[in-house]
């Protein structure tokens, strides 16, 4: 997808969220003619909504982890993105290199069912007020991250734009038996990436 015109999606549709430097993590890259901005759409799932918050973003390279996001997203509307995208990293700057993957931390989330049952995560709140009516769990939303994978993409400067698709149809599932829990399972790809 060209850069130019799916700016233009981001334009249109995307309220950019500002990048901020990492403190704590490694160190700043160096002076670099590289950026790299990240999106997020939707694959067509059959809940009604599903929210998401991703609390910190990073690229793993050859050598180093560069960070590209480190303060909270707020909770996004992912089912409101099919057909158009959301960005959360916006002109990260980023040393040239090739990066195999991208990490993604998930903080909360929400789930609201076909039936209005509402299942949340890490304390969120059903951003229309619902009152929450069990637990949303997510075994692989581990402190390492969720590990997007990249099969080497190469930086040589200039603005880099990656698209990745959250397909809520293949994410969720609700345990068997009487428990009445969901468990998220999130799955997201790579799903264009432009230079």
């Amino acid at each position: 997808m060209n850069r130019n015109a799916f700016r233009g999606v981001a334009a249109t549709f995307c309220l950019p969220l500002a990048f901020a430097a990492c403190d704590d993590g490694p160190s700043e890259p160096g002076p670099t003619a590289a950026s790299f901005s990240v999106y997020l759409t939707d694959a067509p799932g059959d809940v009604e909504a599903v929210w998401l918050e991703i609390l910190s973003a990073s690229l793993q390279g050859e050598d180093e982890t560069v960070p590209l996001l480190d303060e909270s997203t707020g909770l996004i509307e992912v089912t409101e993105l099919v057909g158009r995208a959301q960005e959360i990293v916006d002109d990260a700057p980023i040393p040239d290199g090739r990066y195999g993957k991208l990490s993604l931390i998930i903080g909360g989330a929400v789930l609201e069912t076909t039936g209005g049952d509402v299942y949340t995560r890490e304390g969120a709140s059903h951003p229309g007020g619902l009152e929450a009516t069990g637990q949303l769990h997510c075994p692989s939303c581990s402190q390492s991250g969720l590990k997007v994978q990249l099969h080497g993409v190469q930086i040589d400067g200039g603005d880099n734009a990656l698209v990745l698709d959250f397909d809520v149809h293949q994410s969720f599932g609700k345990q068997a038996g009487n428990s009445g829990r969901w468990v998220m399972t999130p799955v997201i790809r790579a799903e264009d990436f432009s230079a």
